[in-house]
């Protein structure tokens, strides 16, 4: 199973906009995509989940899902800053 880990720089943090922007993305693809941070893991297509992460500047969040597509597109979101 594919698993990327990657670091959030952005200034901005995981907050709604970056959230609906990875839940949108996740939602391409039927495969299973779920983030982990420390002990949390929820899944990618949850707005509610993806924003209870809590995700800060500085933290890193896993990208896990059989779908390697997937992965590989969450991963170049979050590098890509969420497009802001």
């Amino acid at each position: 199973m594919p698993i990327k880990i990657v670091e959030i720089t952005s200034e901005t943090d995981l907050h709604a906009r970056p959230a609906r922007l990875v839940v949108a993305t996740a939602k391409q693809f039927a495969a299973e995509i779920k983030l982990t941070l420390a002990e949390k893991e929820v899944s990618a297509k949850s707005i509610l989940g993806v924003m209870n992460l809590a995700v800060f500047c500085g933290e890193r969040i896993e990208i896990i899902s059989d779908d390697e597509t997937a992965v590989n597109q969450l991963t170049q979101l979050v590098k890509n800053e969420f497009n802001e």
